[in-house]
Formats: structure tokens, sequence, C-alpha cells
């Protein structure tokens, strides 16, 4: 199906991606192994591990997480799915509610074990954000491999159980509606699996998170939005050279080490607050 769709439609074979909920996330990832040069990427809510039940008697001990199975197990299922592939496989996006009592969230590690296995990464995450997108309840790990490429990222979810995040408004980030197995968690998680899918630019400040003291003209940016307005903040003796008010800025920069961060009023009324940036100024 997704091979006419691409035919009929002239679709970038290589921006292919899918998503699931639950059962649907646990079909996402067969997909992913079955057809691993189909996908970019999958987004998997609360779903597990490729091979983890294999009949409908297997199924319960895998949901309640009492299948365990070492990273290289876990890999060769996925290998042996299809074992003429020679390509990259799918990234893996991983959303798990940590009160979830239909899929308990221990099939998030073997799942995390399983594809950082298949991908030559480790199960030691590289990156870790606390408090993801100002949220107390997320935290974010991501796993990379030897090309320093994130090809696993985990959103573990504290103070939720089976259920899809959403975050009602019209803002930017802001979406999705109360239904049976959703919930306001003021995270719209289709945003940023947009994000990680590459599809929407992230929102963060770029620039040198290390300078020299006395260093001129480093320049800091974020996405540009039509119409949006940008007010900036940075160390205290850092002096802005030129406007203050776009999505870019440049400073030269003292002794004090600090922040960068920046608040976007966009053309809606909407504020969005960007991470900040810490910078770390380095002597000569």
């Amino acid at each position: 199906m997704i091979d006419e769709f691409e035919k009929e439609y002239h679709v970038d074979s290589s921006r292919v991606f899918i998503t699931g909920l639950s059962a649907g996330a646990a079909m996402g990832v067969v997909m992913m192994a079955v057809y691993p040069g189909t996908f970019n990427s999958g987004a998997i809510f609360a779903g597990g591990a490729y091979k983890s039940a294999v009949n409908m008697f297997s199924t319960t001990s895998a949901m309640m997480g009492w299948v365990n199975r070492s990273p290289k197990e876990w890999g060769d299922f996925v290998r042996d799915a299809n074992p003429a592939f020679k390509g990259p496989y799918p990234k893996m996006i991983i959303y798990q509610g940590k009160r979830d009592i239909v899929v308990n969230s221990k099939n998030a590690y073997e799942l995390i074990e399983q594809w950082t296995n298949v991908h030559g990464a480790d199960t030691l995450a590289d990156d870790t954000v606390n408090d993801f997108a100002n949220n107390v309840n997320i935290r974010k790990y991501m796993y990379r491999n030897a090309a320093n490429e994130a090809v696993v990222t985990y959103y573990e979810v504290k103070n939720i159980g089976h259920a899809l995040m959403i975050n009602p408004g019209n803002c930017r980030d802001e979406g999705g509606k109360m239904v049976p197995f959703s919930v306001d968690e003021d995270f719209f998680s289709t945003y940023w699996t947009a994000v990680d899918f590459g599809l929407i630019p992230e929102p963060k400040v770029s620039g040198k998170a290390e300078v020299m003291e006395a260093e001129q003209h480093v320049k800091y940016s974020v996405p540009f939005y039509k119409g949006s307005t940008y007010s900036w903040s940075y160390p205290d003796d850092a002096v802005p050279v030129g406007p203050e008010n776009t999505n870019e800025l440049i400073l030269d920069f003292g002794k004090k080490q600090g922040s960068v961060s920046v608040l976007e009023n966009d053309s809606a009324g909407c504020y969005f607050r960007y991470p900040s940036l810490k910078v770390v100024v380095r002597k000569p």
C-alpha cells in the first residue's frame, strides 16, 4: 500500500514515518522490524519490543512486563525478520507512562535494548533532559550511534497511564482533543513527534555553548516564523550587535557566563519560551 502511494503521489520515500498507540504501537514496531527500508522513523506510544509476544497466550506476559531478554537477543529478532536488509534501520521514538497498568513501563526498556542494539549503540543514554519542554513530568533520553545520531529517543512520563498526551489550544505547540485514551498533560505529543521526525523545525537556541572571554560576533538563532517578534536574554556583560527582536542575535561576550534564551510572540498572540542554552565563557 505504501509503495503504491509513493508511486501515485510522488512521495519522498526517505520521509515515510509510522506511529501507533497500544496495539497500534505494537503493530508499528512490527512494521519497522519487517519492512525497515520503508520507514525513516517510528513513534511508539505504550508499545513493546518486536516478538515480545508471538501469540495470544504470550501477549499478557508481554503487556505485564514479564518478558526480558538481552539486547542482542532482541536485536537478533529484528535482524532475522529481514536478513537480506543491509541499509540503516528506522529511528525509534518511545513514549511511555510510568503509571500505565495496561502496558507496563518495563516494555519501554526492552524496546530501548532492542533498537539500540539494532543501531549498534549502547543502552546508556548519551543525553538526558529533565523537565523537557518545561514539563516537570517528562524526562527525555537520547541514545546515539557511532556517528552521533540520535537513533533511539525515550520520553519517560511520570504521572500518566495508558494514554496519548495532548495540550488543547490553538498555538503552534498545542493541539489534540479530550477523547478516550487521551490526557491533557500540557504537552502535545503529536507536535513533538513531528519535531523528532524532522518535519518541523526543532524549537531550540542554536549557537556556541562555549566561547572565549571577549569573543565577538557570536551568532545565536531560533527557527524563523513570519510575523513573530523575539525577546532575548543573555549574560549580564554581553553586548548585542544589531537588533534584538528578530530570530537571530549576535553577541559580543565579556567575562561572565550564563544562558542565552528567547521568548517568541507569534502573529496569533501566542508566547513560546525556548529552552535556554547554557554558555560557558573560557579564559584565553
